[in-house]
């Protein structure tokens, strides 16, 4: 990097966000550019004798060359503002001594662009466009009513000279703002083919896992199903009779139903969301009722379950049976209560299907209201209560795949579990 290059780059770091370095850039050319020219109307002011244009100056050159260092320490909006107000100041201050002849008030338009090139925020961009017009009317106003404050011209020929450095000026920062665009582009381009690599790597390994998963749910089933069947066959051949050896067998027995249980959640799970193929829509009170037929005959418990002029939705009824089921079963599996209450509403909002499943079972501690919809979670030991911690994550995976979301609340141990299904209201199935 050349020593000009570090010139306008002071203050910036190694990953500067674009716009930061644009500005910042920007302000640094300025006060570059800026003081020499001023300082080389230092000796003219002096044999003309305007020794107070000679202090003004000096002052401003002084609160620039300020600001470059606050560009170095990171202060970087500090000193973007200051630039662009001494920099207003420069403009206006030779057509008030000089009068229109100077020519600068071509630069009055070109500062109401730096206006949203440096600043973003609403009210900056309002307070400083406001102050660049009042600068102009004002200056403009004072040479019509009292005329130039000082007579003579600086310079022969001094419109060619600030012209021309207005037109170098503002076309070097042109060239400095297109090439900050194109590296800006440059750094997208390559962000995006990064992306674009890692979907790529992220899609082969899901096509991998995807694989791997079914290969591992189907072989696992068969032998699976044969520790099962075996197992049942030696439970009904009544040999085993020593109490150590039964209760050995009771193990491995609900060890095998837990493993077969989990392979089939693992296979649900992965097929959620993939067969859309010759979708079926149900009344949603049919479904409960569905669910509230397989749940009852499974119960020891007397189940109560209310819930009818349910609103019907348009989610695929294997799916919303899906839903129904496992949520009705945890509200059944997580209970102690001698009988079983569960009660589902259903409202609609101006954009939400919103449905509510409640029971008085066994509750939710408020620190697990969202861990227990992540996969494999489980609150509670196997031997507790039989679970394969996928049932929601199935539920939550669905509920997504619809836009939807899906929440529990709870007061606690002890006092029972709402389940809040929330959907689209584009899905009401009227």
């Amino acid at each position: 990097m050349n020593f000009f290059q570090r010139m306008y780059r002071n203050g910036l770091g190694e990953n500067e966000d674009s716009l930061a370095e644009l500005r910042t850039s920007i302000t640094n050319l300025i006060v570059i550019f800026t003081l020499p020219y001023v300082i080389s109307y230092l000796p003219t002011l002096n044999k003309l004798g305007h020794s107070s244009m000679i202090y003004f100056y000096v002052t401003l050159c002084l609160i620039m060359a300020y600001s470059y260092y606050l560009n170095y320490q990171r202060k970087n909006n500090l000193a973007t503002i200051i630039v662009f107000l001494v920099s207003s100041l420069l403009v206006v201050t030779p057509i008030l001594a000089y009068g229109r002849d100077t020519e600068l008030q071509a630069l009055f338009p070109i500062m109401i662009v730096f206006v949203f090139v440096l600043f973003d925020k609403t009210s900056e961009l309002i307070a400083f466009s406001i102050y660049i017009i009042l600068l102009y009317l004002i200056s403009f106003y004072v040479l019509d009513i009292n005329g130039a404050l000082i007579q003579e011209r600086v310079y022969e020929y001094d419109y060619y000279l600030n012209m021309g450095f207005a037109i170098f000026s503002c076309g070097f920062l042109a060239y400095i703002m297109m090439k900050t665009l194109k590296n800006y582009n440059d750094e997208q381009d390559e962000a995006f083919r990064k992306v674009e690599d890692q979907n790529r790597i992220i899609k082969k390994q899901n096509e991998e896992m995807e694989l791997f998963t079914m290969m591992a749910s189907h072989d696992l089933k068969t032998p699976t199903r044969t520790m099962i069947s075996f197992l049942g066959l030696l439970d009904r051949s009544g040999e085993i009779k020593n109490p150590v050896n039964r209760e050995y067998l009771d193990m491995a027995m609900s060890g095998a139903s837990q493993l077969n249980n989990l392979i089939l959640g693992i296979s649900d799970f992965k097929n959620i969301g993939t067969e859309k193929t010759n979708i079926s829509y149900e009344a949603t009170d049919d479904i409960i009722t569905k669910v509230r037929n397989t749940l009852g005959l499974s119960s020891k418990k007397p189940i109560s379950i209310q819930g009818e002029n349910l609103h019907n939705i348009k989610v695929a009824s294997t799916e919303l049976y899906h839903i129904f089921q496992n949520l009705l079963e945890n509200s059944i599996k997580y209970n102690e209560s001698e009988k079983i209450i569960i009660n589902i509403d259903s409202k609609l909002t101006e954009t939400e299907i919103v449905f509510t499943i409640g029971d008085n079972g066994i509750g939710i501690e408020e620190k697990f209201l969202e861990y227990i919809f992540h996969p494999f979670k489980k609150l509670h030991d196997t031997s507790q209560y039989d679970s394969t911690g996928l049932g929601l994550a199935i539920c939550k995976k669905i509920v997504n795949n619809y836009n939807g979301t899906i929440r529990a609340e709870s007061r606690g141990k002890g006092k029972g579990t709402k389940i809040i299904l929330i959907f689209p209201i584009e899905l009401l199935k009227k």
